[in-house]
């Protein structure tokens, strides 16, 4: 296209410009409504080498419904500022992205990101110190507190906090925005969020971030360990404003320490308006011994041998005749002080989506979590083997501070007989994993092995291997899981995944996140949005479904893998 010239001629002193250190003129390309094609105009003037200020423009292919919704490709376009060189000759035109300096056109602005307010008094940060660790002995929940400042006042005086109503669990809070606004005075500006991470170190996660990407100002994490700095409180403080985040050290926003070790009233009172969202009965952690089972009451089961910890392992079941999950659970714990209880969760055979052992409805981030944030009880996978079990309550045991040595159970369904669910003993009181002479003592009980387990399992991330109870710790450009390989499957219907000439086929990993290079093309196409091209064949990662007892198979009595 060439430049409109047919109403107005177009002249240089049309166009807006300035002259680069190297002689060569840097045009702003913000006529739109004068030209055409701007390059075309600018060569028209007699320029070939010449420099342009505009937006880059890159587009991907992506999936997304059409009308009909049904998904298909589609070229999405993105844009951002940049700075172009243009030479133009004989051979062709290329415009390519620019870094050369602007040299004296301009004054060179560095990047930065300073804190202005006055450094919040000491004894805020104390009181809200002393807050949080009073709720979390009262609740054994997270809290959070908004920041204020007056601006009737002059320097640190201005600092204020408000605590909103809040129903919280371990590892999150939830408040209500109402309440700040009926006690939040006109003259008050709501400048930011302190929340803690309980016997956590202080961290900023993923979830903390999406919540404050639009709430400018200062966000603060107290978090604790017991086995650092003898439980000295840890604080990572973040500035967020126009988008970004910012790291700030406390020399920065906090006054000078002084210790005050006197309780507040006022802390006490403000932990009033905190609450723990309570099921009908707790899990995790049990209640004290205050009763004995009767002998036909036989609902404790034996350590099972095998890695299937199923109805269909032979000798390791007792199943009360008369059902009464509440009473079954609670018989067990008056007897079984401490006993860690998980369950199964099979969304098949649990459409409402209940945790087993509270009834509370489980949601993504429950199942994601790998425990159920109301009653903190683990959720483990019917695919999972008995050593990926044990090592998952190992380190729920050892995440919570938990004694190893207590007894492990798993609360089976029964897909047959809801009449006839289970209680199963996988490991006795008194057994610790780690000590010498146990079966488990020569592995590692931090992860799973591809030799005896699949690493990869649906309780980590795809990402980086983390346990998805901590994917908050998560550093990966995308957070990845095992419910977005189902995406992947979904994007790639149309795709040959595994090349025909392989032994995939007959591998024991194929088709699932176990399989490495499956893993890696799920991780791509979730982070970078790069469809799967290249044929996967057999890696050193093989194993054969005949040579394998610790994945899958088949039962043809069952219509589903079990493990």
């Amino acid at each position: 296209m060439s430049a409109n010239t047919d109403i107005n001629p177009i002249t240089l002193d049309d166009l807006t410009y300035f002259w680069m250190p190297n002689g060569a003129p840097c045009f702003i390309a913000s006529n739109y409504d004068v030209v055409d094609d701007f390059c075309e105009t600018v060569e028209s003037f007699g320029f070939q080498i010449y420099y342009v200020i505009t937006d880059k423009e890159t587009s991907k292919t992506i999936q997304a419904k059409n009308d009909k919704g049904v998904m298909v490709p589609t070229e999405v376009y993105e844009y951002a500022p940049a700075i172009f060189k243009v030479v133009n000759n004989f051979t062709g035109r290329a415009v390519m992205e620019s870094k050369e300096p602007f040299g004296n056109a301009f004054v060179p602005i560095k990047e930065i990101a300073e804190y202005s307010m006055p450094p919040i008094p000491r004894i805020i940060i104390d009181k809200l110190d002393e807050f949080f660790r009073l709720v979390h002995a009262q609740h054994g929940t997270e809290s959070i507190v908004i920041l204020t400042f007056d601006t009737t006042k002059e320097g640190s005086d201005g600092w204020g906090v408000l605590v909103p109503n809040q129903e919280n669990t371990s590892v999150h809070c939830k408040y209500d925005a109402d309440s700040i606004a009926e006690m939040k005075p006109d003259h008050l500006m709501i400048v930011g969020s302190v929340h803690s991470h309980p016997e956590m170190p202080a961290y900023a996660s993923g979830t903390d971030h999406e919540d404050q990407a639009d709430f400018d100002g200062i966000h603060i994490t107290y978090g604790w360990q017991k086995s650092v700095n003898g439980g000295a409180t840890q604080y990572h403080i973040e500035m967020q404003i126009g988008g970004e985040n910012y790291k700030l050290s406390a020399e920065d926003v906090f006054q000078y320490y002084t210790a005050n070790k006197d309780p507040d009233p006022e802390v006490v009172e403000w932990s009033t308006k905190v609450k723990k969202v309570t099921p009908p009965y707790t899990g995790g952690s049990v209640i004290p011994r205050n009763t004995t089972l009767a002998h036909n009451q036989s609902y404790q089961t034996t350590w099972a041998d095998s890695h299937s910890y199923r109805a269909t392992t032979a000798g390791t079941v007792t199943t009360p005749q008369a059902f009464d999950k509440t009473k079954f659970i609670q018989d067990l714990r008056s007897v079984e002080n401490d006993a860690i209880v998980a369950f199964e969760y099979d969304e098949r055979l649990n459409p409402n989506s209940d945790c087993l052992i509270c009834n509370f409805p489980l949601d993504s981030q429950d199942i994601n979590s790998g425990f159920c944030m109301t009653c903190d009880s683990p959720i483990l996978s019917p695919q999972m083997g008995h050593f990926e079990i044990m090592t998952l309550l190992h380190m729920y045991c050892v995440d919570r501070k938990l004694d190893p040595t207590v007894a492990y159970y798993v609360y089976c369904i029964d897909d047959s007989n809801a009449m006839n669910n289970f209680l199963l003993n996988i490991k006795p009181k008194g057994l610790d994993p780690t000590e010498a002479g146990s079966d488990y003592a020569d592995k590692d009980l931090s992860y799973v092995s591809l030799i005896d387990e699949p690493e990869f399992a649906p309780t980590y991330t795809l990402c980086c291997n983390l346990p998805v109870s901590m994917q908050e710790a998560c550093n990966c450009k995308s957070l990845v899981l095992e419910s977005d390989l189902a995406i992947f499957d979904k994007s790639h219907s149309n795709t040959d995944i595994y090349s025909k000439d392989s032994k995939c086929y007959d591998c024991s990993y194929y088709y699932t996140s176990y399989c490495p290079a499956l893993r890696k093309a799920v991780v791509d196409y979730m982070t970078d949005d790069v469809p799967h091209t290249t044929l996967i064949t057999a890696c050193d990662s093989f194993v054969h479904y005949k040579e394998s007892e610790d994945v899958y198979a088949y039962d043809e009595s069952r219509t589903y893998y079990y493990d």
